[in-house]
């Protein structure tokens, strides 16, 4: 091998690495689905209070463990495409509404987060 050659692949494996460590560090939000059962353990965790339903929770969690499955696909893709794009306009949206949540837990929480705005009509879906 030459010492171009040589160089050359040095960059491309440096390249490869500073590519993959950027992409390991970002939250990738299609990891997991959420289900009716993780919104309700974020719901305990955010200490969430419906606005809606007349703001009893009760209510609000009866009708989201029953949410057919379409609904919750529908959620999943939702939530994915504002977790990836919108995430600060989101979170001062949820800290408007309901009990203040770092951004940290936010972000490993934003697809249930936003789902629960969504469900309780505090946000519109993505058009």
């Amino acid at each position: 091998m030459n010492f171009t050659f040589k160089k050359a692949l040095i960059l491309m494996a440096l390249v490869l690495t500073c590519n993959l460590y950027g992409q390991s560090k970002k939250q990738n939000y299609m990891d997991h689905n959420l289900t009716s059962i993780t919104l309700l353990e974020v719901m305990a965790k955010a200490v969430f209070q419906p606005i809606s339903y007349d703001g009893d929770p009760k209510k609000f969690k009866t009708t989201t463990l029953q949410l057919p499955d379409n609904v919750i696909k529908q959620l999943n893709i939702d939530a994915w495409y504002l977790c990836t794009n919108k995430i600060p306009e989101y979170l001062q949206i949820y800290n408007i509404h309901y009990e203040e949540v770092s951004r940290e837990f936010f972000e490993k929480n934003c697809k249930e987060l936003i789902a629960l705005m969504i469900l309780d009509d505090t946000i519109s879906q993505p058009r």
